[in-house]
């Protein structure tokens, strides 16, 4: 009897996410060598981080209806964006560029987001979590970022401002070249099926 009870408590939701936001690169190292291999130019670059846009699918279980605790498992398509530049000098010589390059790109990946969330209010509530990323990347491919989140529920739609903090060094372009990703991002939660 107790287990039908505790079932009949439990509200299981899902639907569709979509965010986006801005983005920050930290401990970032801009990379410096040698262009060719005959060493005559040297060439200075760089990569910044612009922002993101995503897409993607929750599963919210609220264990119980008189519990403030709830959990989401997120999956995530996301597409960051990059301003790439590179900058090439004659070798030993960094005052005056020969040619700047500067070509925008895009790096996609995969999250799987779970996180503890706690309701403040009916509308109100904070979540904590983890989101293990894959990158469809030459270099770094994994990360493993902290989540914070503060978030309003509208009844029908879910909202939410996620501050996302990198920990690995995602950013490499060179083996000089390090830096770790963070976003501050607007995320919306559209449920289709509860039961």
């Amino acid at each position: 009897m107790m287990t039908g009870t505790a079932g009949a408590q439990r509200k299981v939701s899902s639907g569709l996410l979509v965010g986006g936001g801005v983005g920050f690169a930290r401990n970032a190292n801009d990379w410096y060598g040698l262009s060719d291999f005959f060493n005559t130019w040297s060439v200075y670059g760089k990569m910044e981080y612009k922002g993101n846009a995503a897409f993607g699918y929750r599963v919210r279980i609220e264990p119980e209806r008189s519990s403030h605790f709830f959990f989401d498992m997120d999956f995530w398509l996301n597409a960051k964006f990059y301003k790439d530049i590179d900058v090439f000098y004659e070798w030993e010589e960094r005052t005056n560029p020969i040619v700047t390059v500067e070509a925008n790109d895009a790096r996609l990946s995969f999250a799987f987001s779970p996180s503890v969330n706690y309701r403040i209010s009916e509308r109100w509530y904070v979540g904590l979590g983890l989101e293990p990323t894959v990158y469809f990347a030459k270099y770094r491919l994994l990360d493993l970022p902290i989540i914070w989140k503060v978030g309003y529920n509208f009844g029908k739609m879910d909202i939410a401002i996620n501050y996302r903090l990198g920990l690995a060094h995602t950013l490499d372009k060179h083996t000089l070249f390090r830096g770790e990703v963070s976003d501050l991002n607007l995320s919306i939660y559209i449920p289709f099926v509860s039961r």
